[in-house]
């Protein structure tokens, strides 16, 4: 299990210095798959960003990902069953504390790896927030892997590192281009994240 400091001691010393800003929300629009501009299941072709993309949110809803343009988002591969699941908690300290800054964090809770994700919709929403408190955005049960695989993770995957477990994530810039991969074994409040994602801040555009 990946050992995580105290949730309060960690948000003090995140927050240090940070400017707040609120965390923009995106409407639910109409269920769907991954789409890039309408089309689901496209091909990465080059030219695309994140922003270029939406996804199936748990709720039946979409996440349209141009509504974070200008702010960086990180991606997490989710799990129920994982050794790594723990992580979730680290990742709301994340999202509680550099939200306010314009830091966006969705998990896509998957099956693929090592069947740890067995739960529908409900199931995941009352384990993630019931026994982690999560609050960030989470998505459909989604593919990483094989001929399903959706059309933003096979963008994210070709444009980052490929998932190779459950709790692999991305840091995607504030202009929608992946700045970073990091595998399972990086803990949300792993110091080379955290240097990551201030770096991505201190990158947004102002004015």
């Amino acid at each position: 299990m990946i050992a995580l400091i105290p949730r309060r001691i960690l948000i003090a010393a995140m927050a240090a210095g940070l400017a707040g800003a609120a965390v923009a929300t995106t409407p639910a629009k109409a269920a769907g798959l991954t789409t890039a501009r309408g089309v689901a299941g496209m091909q990465p072709q080059s030219g695309f960003t994140a922003h270029s993309f939406t996804l199936p949110a748990i709720d039946g809803g979409i996440i349209d990902l141009a509504a974070f343009a200008g702010r960086p988002i990180l991606i997490v591969a989710t799990a129920s069953n994982c050794s790594y699941t723990p992580q979730y908690a680290g990742l709301e300290v994340l999202h509680e504390t550099f939200g306010p800054a314009g830091l966006v964090v969705i998990g896509i809770p998957s099956d693929d790896f090592g069947g740890q994700e067995p739960g529908d919709a409900a199931q995941i929403v009352s384990f993630t927030s019931g026994k982690y408190d999560v609050s960030f955005p989470l998505t459909g049960k989604m593919h990483f892997k094989g001929a399903k695989t959706d059309g933003f993770l096979r963008w994210l995957q070709a444009e980052g590192e490929p998932a190779r477990w459950n709790f692999h994530k991305w840091l995607i810039g504030p202009d929608g281009k992946v700045v970073a991969s990091f595998p399972s074994g990086i803990a949300p409040d792993s110091p080379h994240l955290i240097k990551a994602i201030r770096s991505s801040l201190s990158s947004r555009p102002t004015g």
